[in-house]
């Protein structure tokens, strides 16, 4: 994506304010335009904030999308969280009670006043076992949900990306009720609440078509030459073009003893049950289940047609999906970091690709 030009969504200027030559930066932390699609994410304890990383939207119907183990930030401190975070795939019908993932929503009014407010996330369903996390925040209808574009392609290799997400984030949770933000009597949010609004910018250079390492990232993903900071987790990877390529992941420099940032890859959750509501003027709430193929073709989530170039195939336990590798990077596509380490290019049978494993009748994966 060139400065200057514009995304797949149009304009989200997150060029803005760029020093020349800068491979990170900051853009305005409030009313900036891709403020009403990316969000701080928060663990929202009781009555209490606790910031944990960023959150993106990806669908008009308000579909968001941010990291898992942001989600297991959550599970901490819930009263079974040290027992479900032993398991090696957290179960997907967590109740949390009183604990539970909110996403700051901010945007600007035509008066030009600065409008923000917390929704929380009704439910959250994880592609398991990788890095991805889809939730739907309660119906609302004040603040719009503006989507940003994804790609379910692999990137290429040396093409530049850019990361979109919250750091250094500040919050004074004692003066900041729910109750008074739900209110909305709060005018000086900086007495608050501050954050940055921070970019960075890498190239790729390998990709990782089943996982990194079981122990540290598994899923999908790639890697990129420079380091995101602490809060950016969860947050969109715009390629070149404009489109969200992935999520921001790990950082992974004492892998390779250079800055390296690890980015979770789109399409192993093709196959992936997404739970949403929505409301319908009279005719009241409904709520759907829909795996995340069929939301792209019924035009709820926009991408670049990339979803043409994933093969998968229905097996009894699950479907094996696999990308489109372009030969000109294949010897930079591992299965692995070990793949890696061994000079072990990616095997490309149908039975080396990435399995989503299906859920059964009780809903357990």
């Amino acid at each position: 994506m060139a400065e200057g030009k514009s995304g797949a969504q149009g304009d989200i200027s997150i060029f803005d304010g760029r020093p020349d030559s800068a491979t990170s930066w900051d853009l305005p932390p409030w009313g900036h335009k891709i403020g009403c699609r990316v969000f701080p994410l928060l663990i929202h304890l009781t009555d209490r904030l606790i910031p944990i990383g960023t959150a993106f939207c990806i669908s008009r119907i308000g579909l968001v999308a941010t990291a898992t183990h942001n989600a297991r930030e959550a599970i901490k401190r819930h009263p079974r969280g040290s027992r479900l975070l032993q398991m090696k795939d957290l179960p997907s019908n967590v109740e949390l009670g009183n604990v539970s993932l909110s996403v700051l929503h901010n945007s600007v009014s035509a008066k030009d006043k600065l409008r923000i407010n917390i929704r929380p996330l009704e439910g959250a369903q994880g592609a398991q076992p990788t890095d991805l996390l889809f939730g739907f925040p309660n119906p609302q209808q004040e603040f719009p949900y503006l989507p940003l574009p994804i790609s379910l392609a692999l990137p290429r290799i040396g093409s530049k990306v850019y990361c979109v997400g919250y750091r250094d984030t500040k919050l004074a949770a004692a003066a900041l009720s729910l109750e008074r933000i739900k209110q909305g009597d709060i005018d000086d949010w900086s007495s608050y609440y501050q954050h940055r609004l921070h970019v960075v910018e890498g190239a790729v250079t390998n990709i990782f078509t089943q996982e990194f390492t079981t122990s540290y990232l598994r899923g999908a993903c790639f890697s990129i030459d420079a380091e995101v900071a602490s809060g950016m987790s969860g947050g969109p990877v715009f390629n070149e073009e404009g489109y969200v390529c992935g999520i921001v992941s790990a950082t992974a420099s004492h892998f390779f003893d250079h800055p390296t940032s690890l980015v979770s890859l789109f399409y192993p959750a093709m196959m992936t049950s997404i739970k949403f509501g929505f409301r319908l003027a009279e005719q009241g709430r409904f709520n759907r289940t829909q795996p995340l193929l069929s939301l792209i073709d019924r035009g709820a989530i926009v991408t670049d047609g990339s979803e043409t170039m994933v093969t998968f195939c229905e097996e009894e336990t699950g479907w094996r999906i696999g990308p489109l590798v372009h030969k000109d990077d294949s010897l930079c596509v591992f299965d692995n970091f070990c793949g890696l380490q061994e000079g072990r290019t990616a095997a490309t049978e149908t039975r080396s690709v990435f399995q989503l494993k299906k859920k059964d009748d009780s809903g357990e994966g």
